[in-house]
């Protein structure tokens, strides 16, 4: 008999949305004349404290860009935030969502709707805890601030990793009428607009009106329909409104819209089974050998089960070739948003008092082509409704110099409904779960620093937390035509038959958890610093909504990482050279996997250690040309990890999934005039080591190692108009961004990177 656990390795949330919040307005770029801000040895303003400071004087591992910096390094989509940031990996199987975050090797493998992120995703004040709000789009944005390392005292929910904020452009009182706007045409059929436009309304309040409309073809061929698949096709808008009634009060609204027609991604089967292994019993066809070199699509031999229903081998080795059953029609998803937040700050004087306010919604449908062949084999359509809202009050000083503080008090809450079937068409039959969660989450908390001399400094930070989450949950098996695609629960129920296999109601779990982090930097100068830290980061328990027995449908226990960083922030040259250097050790506790195998899908806690360095180099040797060097040293690995294979072995030793042992950026970046005109030529290059998609460390769920080469030209004709040529994975490399093991059915499916695209932009400003 097929084994149900196939659901878990295949059920995976689609998501793309474009969304929007507020928070109070911060310059982005110090001292930084309009225009200017691409240069990366500005610096940058970032709240990575809740307070504006310079990047560069905050004694935590952050790399920070400007709107204009994303813009010259070709950041589109959030997940690009991982080409340009070293010791990130950003793993999504469709074209906007079903994101999957690790930074420095924390985050966890499974992107279920109901799921809680190891990496925290801001979008200005509002945390998003579903992974399916993760990939919207990164438009009209002021700057992005990735914060490494657990964040255990001042940001919300589940941030063993660290955490990613998108900060977009407010509106600005007393500017007037001003927009700005970026036209993108390139290879694909490319055709993307956003900017934003501002305009003020009396003396004390301005809107700003943010847009986006991105359409673009197919990415991969498939040869057997000879078609291109993956396309993009989004829309969004985003409405700010801040008023300033007094000097003292500041209100900041916004609301927002966005919806996704996208065909989805398309996988590339490994097959994985030595067909002299295969038997055929009273049970049906089952298997006990794995061929000898598995490779990507058929190697020599090697079979899958998928062959039994018809499929043919899948001969053809390229990554951007792919096979598949589904039209565009039948692969669409669906994606809908909207929400908005309210930021209201109240300047005392000697403290700000600051409440942040937010709602969001997400209805979502995501059929996936999960077999990687042209037959109309194992299909999943995946739907779910997502509601979220947040409130935090939060109190701090204002003092510039001595005794620094901040308070406050955290409340999330989310309700989730989510159904997963999994078709197999050739069998007449089905399987899949449903269910219902609901999460509650408050939490106080404070930090405060304070000069012990005027050069060295302590932080102090603690955040108490209280998680609730009460689940009702059906694991189920159906009947299907062998041809009926289905989309929702009433299509299944209303359908041929339902057959109930587990069904968990009202079933409650809650956890607490005192977090924080201790902070000493000392300032050898205004230009050097060192300093060293501790961080504790807590992520709440999960249910295991891949449970096909009635003992695996239970919660897994909380993960903590306790993190130990030194490091050292420094300019020289009178600031043309920037070197930030940090060394970390994490000892991580209780990290939360899901068991992908030919048995019951669980959900496990396993414990890891994690050690590294971080190196980030930024200089400016002569008048117009910038270097930068972004190095990651990785060592991630399990300490205890009993029974992860089904021949009930550990996986002690080995390598964290998304964890490469080294990543490095370059980049290199010429301005001059050219007849009295700016003009500016770019070359920026991205190396991931080889790295691991699934714990178990199989060579066939994996990447090589690989470069990835990006080119810039830009020409400025006259004042606020640019003209610009690029060209990103110049050299069309063959990658692979993530893999699922497919145990059930004897193969395993790769997601291939993005092929060679080049265009022209043009961005204008009034």
């Amino acid at each position: 008999m097929i084994n149900r656990s196939l659901s878990s390795a295949l059920k995976r949330a689609i998501f793309g949305s474009v969304t929007i919040v507020f928070a109070g307005s911060s310059p982005a770029v110090a001292d930084a004349p309009q225009g200017e801000e691409a240069d990366l040895m500005r610096e940058i303003v970032v709240t990575a404290r809740k307070r504006d400071e310079v990047a560069q004087a905050v004694p935590v591992s952050i790399n920070a860009f400007s709107g204009a910096q994303l813009d010259a390094l070709g950041v589109t989509e959030s997940k690009d935030i991982a080409r340009i940031t070293p010791g990130i990996q950003w793993k999504s199987d469709s074209p906007f969502g079903g994101s999957n975050v690790f930074v420095r090797g924390i985050g966890n493998n499974t992107t279920l709707f109901t799921s809680s992120p190891a990496v925290g995703i801001y979008l200005d004040e509002t945390y998003f805890n579903s992974q399916v709000f993760h990939g919207f789009s990164t438009y009209d944005m002021e700057r992005v601030e990735v914060l490494k390392g657990p964040q255990g005292t001042l940001y919300g929910r589940n941030t063993t990793g660290g955490t990613i904020k998108y900060i977009t452009k407010k509106p600005e009182i007393g500017t007037g009428f001003t927009g700005e706007a970026r036209v993108d045409i390139g290879n694909f059929g490319l055709r993307k607009v956003e900017g934003g436009l501002g305009a003020d309304v009396g003396d004390r309040t301005a809107v700003r009106l943010s847009f986006l409309s991105h359409d673009r073809g197919g990415i991969y061929h498939d040869y057997v329909r000879d078609t291109k698949t993956t396309d993009v096709n989004a829309k969004a808008v985003r409405l700010q409104v801040l008023t300033r009634p007094n000097d003292q009060l500041s209100i900041l609204f916004a609301g927002s819209y966005a919806r996704s027609r996208a065909d989805d991604v398309r996988f590339k089967r490994s097959d994985t089974v030595d067909p002299a292994s295969i038997t055929f019993g009273p049970g049906g066809p089952s298997f006990s050998g794995r061929c000898a070199k598995p490779g990507i699509g058929t190697a020599p031999g090697c079979t899958s089960f998928l062959q039994l229903f018809g499929a043919t081998d899948d001969l053809n080795t390229d990554a951007f070739e792919v096979q598949s059953d589904l039209t565009r029609s039948q692969d669409l998803e669906r994606i809908e948003t909207w929400g908005g937040a309210l930021t209201v700050k109240y300047d005392f004087g000697p403290v700000e008092l600051t409440s942040a306010s937010s709602y969001f919604d997400a209805v979502l449908q995501g059929p996936q082509d999960v077999d990687g062949t042209a037959f109309n084999v194992i299909s999943i359509f995946d739907t779910g409704k997502i509601r979220q809202a947040s409130e935090e009050l939060r109190l701090t000083s204002t003092a510039s110099e001595g005794l620094r503080w901040v308070i406050g008090a955290y409340y999330f809450t989310e309700d989730v409904l989510q159904l997963k079937p999994v078709n197999i068409a050739p069998l007449g039959f089905g399987f899949g779960s449903t269910g219902k969660q609901k999460t509650d989450s408050i939490s106080i908390f404070g930090e405060a620093t304070y000069p012990i001399t005027p050069a060295f400094d302590v932080t102090v930070g603690l955040r108490w937390s209280k998680d609730k989450r009460k689940i009702d949950f059906t694991s189920f098996n159906y009947l299907n035509d062998g041809v009926t695609q289905l989309y929702s629960y009433y299509d299944i129920v209303n359908g041929p038959g339902l057959f109930t296999t587990i069904a968990v109601n009202d079933k409650k779990n809650s956890w607490d958890n005192l977090s924080g982090r201790i902070i000493a930097n000392y300032k050898f100068s205004d230009d050097v610093m060192i300093y060293a830290s501790f961080n504790r980061g807590y992520k709440a328990g999960e249910f295991n909504f891949t449970a096909d027995a009635i003992a695996a449908a239970t919660f897994v226990d909380p993960e903590t990482v306790d993190a130990y960083e030194i490091g050292l922030k420094s300019q020289f040259f009178d600031r043309k050279l920037r070197a930030n250097i940090a060394a970390f050790y994490y000892d991580y506790k209780k990290k939360q996997e899901t068991l992908f195998d030919t048995g019951t899908a669980t959900l496990s806690n396993a414990d890891a250690r994690v050690k590294g360095v971080d190196v980030d180099i930024t200089a400016a040797p002569i008048s117009g040309l910038t270097l930068n060097a972004g190095l990651a040293l990785l060592d991630a690995k399990y300490t205890d990890f009993p029974n992860c294979r089904p021949d009930g072995s550990d996986c002690d030793g080995n390598r964290l999934p998304a964890s490469p042992k080294t990543s490095l950026n370059l980049l290199a970046r010429y301005a001059f005039d050219v007849a009295g005109h700016k003009a500016s030529v770019q070359a920026n290059s991205t190396y991931t080591a080889k790295r691991f998609f699934d714990f178990r460390n199989v060579s066939y769920i994996a990447s090589k190692s690989y470069w990835l080469v990006d080119a810039r030209a830009s020409y400025e004709p006259m004042e606020n108009l640019e003209l610009s040529l690029w060209v990103q994975n110049l050299s069309n490399e063959r990658y692979f961004v993530d893999g699922y093991d497919v145990s059930a059915f004897g193969y395993s499916l790769l997601l291939a990177g993005t092929p060679r695209t080049y265009g022209g932009s043009i961005s204008f400003r009034f």
